[in-house]
């Protein structure tokens, strides 16, 4: 199932000469038509294919594996930016599905792990007040 159709820009970018609309393939983009369930983007590095990307997953309203959610992440700042002024024709919205990179994968294994933490010492606290039964029985 493709869900996204197209995105082009919103209006025309003319008055925009600041990072993200100066990268080249940003600069040049007019529409991007999706017609298959799957897409690449390829190029050399620092031609805009994460900053696209990226800006795809915040407009598009992405749900972000990793230490933030989109909206409150400031390594997407840029992608916010250039995401509010995407225009996106859908077929329908998925229901399913997430936004990951790479960086964001030891962001969210990090989040894992502070959550472990703080139900540990919640668990300890609790047990703490418990009877020898009790503590056996919430200790597991």
């Amino acid at each position: 199932m493709i869900y996204l159709r197209s995105i082009s820009f919103k209006q025309e970018q003319d008055e925009r000469n600041y990072f993200p609309f100066t990268v080249p393939a940003i600069n040049a983009m007019e529409t991007i038509k999706f017609k298959s369930a799957v897409t690449l983007f390829v190029g050399k590095n620092g031609s805009g294919k994460s900053t696209l990307l990226e800006a795809i997953a915040a407009g598009f309203g992405s749900i972000s594996i990793g230490s933030f959610d989109i909206e409150n992440d400031p390594s997407m700042a840029v992608a916010r930016t250039l995401g509010e002024q995407l225009k996106f024709v859908e077929n329908r919205h998925p229901k399913r599905g997430f936004f990951l990179r790479a960086e964001d994968f030891f962001g969210f294994t990090k989040r894992i792990e502070v959550s472990r933490q703080e139900l540990e010492k919640l668990e300890q606290e609790y047990a703490k007040n418990l009877s020898g039964h009790g503590r056996q029985l919430a200790m597991g």
